[in-house]
């Protein structure tokens, strides 16, 4: 098999389309140098005390300015997630006051009931009586029915909110609510139109109203909606964890009193400091405060998502209110990342992120970042020569007759297969390198190395790792290889399917479109992790990833593992590989 790897090898590079591929390479790196235009890094840094300015006047700014840097706003930002938390719990339920509205709404269609003045016992009494003043009792029944409708309308269109909503309820079944409400304000005239109908169109309209309003359906979503269980207690938890330990506070241990400590120890011994040297020392102090406030909100806002989403799965929740871009996998990854900075007080900023299309890793760019976002566009065209070369190594020796001089040289069926596959792996290994050596020296000619930085990052949305970039890097590659090696072997099973060129090419290149456009626009659907594209791409897993996905960035799917992608992917690979030589083998090629 492995003397047949090396003649395929051989064959591959005689071919013209070899030519090809490399100008096509050559070509699109030197567009992808034009087209880098990275989405900067939004860097952290404070910038406070101008060029003439001391270090005391610079301090006097960090504890007054309306900034959102200074201190008062940092520390507001900081109180109002707690808050909101606190006021989450605390708050009437909006839940019930839509139950009661409802209720009320019914109770008035339905009851002749005198002492609470409803509907229907206006209209039963106006219908019996007939007296002027049992018609204005009946009219304003009306308007106060249809006060409370526009009321329950004008709670479901604006009150209804991720920060207010305690119960899970979809976007569809909100549309009902709100039309039910909305139909039955409209549906009521105003007390200057009732008053100019008859005795027996304003009967015609009771009835009406009966008949046509009563919130049985409608309120049923209200009444059978699953509460969100966010409780007093699950809002100390929180607090107690992220909020009392970082808060500022005179005479407390928290991180930002000692952090206040170390400013107000730098600006008493450089007062009358001027120099850029002193300033760049203060701001690195503010900075810590900045971003540990931050981490601070982040923590909470987060923690406090995932306590309301219970026990639904990603899935379940994409469809309800407040829920509608929830992904534990990424919320997980931030909790860890800003648990590990909080608790060994990393709060300066310098760690360089995760790689992905299009965005830089640190507050410069860097050949490792122009090297990710050329061979991500590289990466198309080695997969289409993959595809190209995996199809024709084995559908051109079946078209020019050559499969059956091949079949009487003392190799088995499972051979011919594997040492076809392994050549056209090999072929594109050696490119694949060219290519990601050729892209990491342009981008060094470009840019340099940038911030000599390791980068931080979670993996698998739950292990803190710190690595250097040129080791994420070879990670980057490893993803990518594997998800060519996917496509040749896909591409193999279709030359042997099919055993003509055009058909095998025509279907295999479907699927690596499809790939592309599902992957940019469904990352994040329900469905998309039923399909085998949520599991090609495992450099996702090191963290950083877009929760909406997008034209060449990495997308976490929902419920995504890295193990379990790599379990999925492998079972594809060996089950694809499989079929293609069950199928070689009882293919009739004498």
């Amino acid at each position: 098999m492995f003397k047949l790897n090396k003649a395929e090898l051989k064959k591959i590079f005689l071919r013209p389309a070899v030519y090809v591929m490399l100008f096509l390479l050559s070509a699109a790196l030197v567009i992808s140098a034009f087209m880098y235009s990275p989405a900067p890094r939004a860097n952290p840094t404070t910038n406070f005390g101008g060029a003439n300015e001391t270090i005391s006047m610079a301090f006097s700014a960090f504890k007054t300015s309306s900034s959102e840097d200074a201190k008062p706003a940092l520390d507001a930002a900081l109180a109002n997630a707690k808050e909101t938390v606190e006021g989450f719990a605390a708050q009437s339920s909006l839940h019930k006051s839509l139950a009661d509205g409802f209720a009320e709404v019914e109770y008035s269609l339905t009851h002749n009931d005198a002492s609470k003045e409803t509907f229907a016992f206006a209209l039963w009494q106006y219908a019996a009586l007939q007296t002027e003043e049992h018609r204005i009792q009946f009219v304003e029944s009306a308007a106060a029915l249809a006060e409370t409708a526009d009321a329950l309308f004008q709670t479901c269109q604006s009150g209804i909110n991720a920060q207010t909503i305690d119960f899970y309820i979809t976007t569809a079944d909100l549309e009902i609510v709100k039309d039910y409400c909305q139909n039955l304000y409209l549906s009521i005239p105003s007390t200057s139109d009732l008053n100019q109908f008859t005795r027996e169109a304003l009967l015609e309209f009771g009835d009406n109203l009966k008949q046509n309003y009563v919130p049985t359906a409608e309120k049923a979503i209200i009444d059978n909606a699953q509460l969100i269980a966010f409780t007093p207690e699950n809002a100390t938890e929180i607090i107690s964890a992220y909020f009392a330990p970082v808060a500022y506070e005179d005479g407390s241990e928290s991180v930002l009193t000692a952090i206040y400590a170390d400013i107000e120890s730098f600006v008493t011994q450089n007062a009358d400091e001027t120099s850029a040297e002193a300033k760049a020392q203060f701001n690195e102090l503010a900075t810590q405060y900045k971003l540990a406030t931050q981490i601070a909100i982040n923590l909470i806002e987060n923690n406090f998502v995932l306590q309301k989403a219970g026990d639904y799965s990603n899935a379940q929740l994409k469809h309800f209110i407040g829920f509608e871009d929830f992904n534990s996998y990424a919320i997980n990854e931030q909790i860890v990342l800003n648990n590990y900075l909080l608790e060994n007080q990393i709060f300066d900023g310098d760690y360089l992120v995760n790689f992905n299309f299009g965005t830089s890793s640190g507050y410069t760019n860097s050949a490792y970042d122009f090297c990710v976002f050329a061979m991500q566009i590289l990466s198309l065209i080695l997969t289409i020569f993959a595809l190209y070369f995996g199809v024709t190594i084995m559908a051109g020796d079946f078209q020019n007759g050559a499969i059956k001089m091949l079949a009487t040289r003392p190799l088995t069926r499972t051979q011919i297969v594997g040492g076809k596959t392994m050549a056209c792996v090999n072929f594109t290994l050696i490119f694949a390198i060219f290519a990601m050596v050729a892209s990491f020296v342009a981008g060094f000619a470009m840019f340099g190395l940038g911030d000599a930085n390791s980068i931080i990052t979670v993996f698998n949305g739950a292990s803190v790792m710190i690595v250097h970039p040129a080791i994420m890097l070879l990670a980057y590659f490893a993803s990518l290889m594997l998800n060519l090696i996917f496509y040749i072997v896909l591409a193999m099973l279709f030359a042997v399917i099919f055993r003509s060129g055009i058909g095998a090419l025509i279907t295999t290149f479907a699927v690596f479109v499809a790939n592309i456009i599902l992957g940019a626009l469904f990352t994040g659907a329900t469905w998309f992790v039923f399909t085998p594209f949520a599991y090609l791409d495992l450099f996702r897993f090191m963290g950083g990833a877009s929760v909406q996905g997008g034209f060449l960035t990495f997308g976490v799917t929902l419920g995504g593992s890295f193990f379990i992608a790599l379990a999925v992917y492998l079972a594809m690979v060996v089950v694809i590989d499989l079929l293609s030589k069950l199928i070689f083998k009882s293919r009739d090629i004498t």
